[in-house]
């Protein structure tokens, strides 16, 4: 392998860590599964670093890969339900039963 393709693989490796955190930050429906495939994309990468190119930057992709992620990956999920939770507490929603008065519950019989 010359030293482009090595530059490319680790410029690669970067920007699926980057994107796959950005997206389980982002509080939209089903990011954080495509940020699950862009971080398993760089594991792979990470180890053809391994193997190909450089041990040192193979394991520190892959270390950085796995625990960032989780990291990021729960953070988002917080953020997702603290968000919901606002959601429900500003809304003008309130569940009202069927069976809440017995005028209603003679109407089921």
């Amino acid at each position: 392998m010359n030293d482009n393709d090595i530059f490319l693989i680790k410029r690669t490796t970067y920007a699926c860590l980057i994107i796959s955190w950005i997206l389980f930050l982002a509080p939209l429906p089903y990011t954080s599964t495509i940020g699950i495939t862009l971080t398993l994309n760089a594991i792979i990468l990470s180890v053809i670093c391994i193997c190909k190119i450089n041990v040192k930057h193979g394991l520190i992709t892959l270390v950085i890969g796995t625990v960032i992620s989780s990291i990021c990956y729960s953070i988002g999920l917080f953020l997702d339900m603290a968000i919901l939770e606002k959601k429900i507490e500003n809304s003008d929603f309130k569940y009202k039963s069927p069976f809440s008065n017995t005028q209603n519950r003679n109407n089921f019989k």
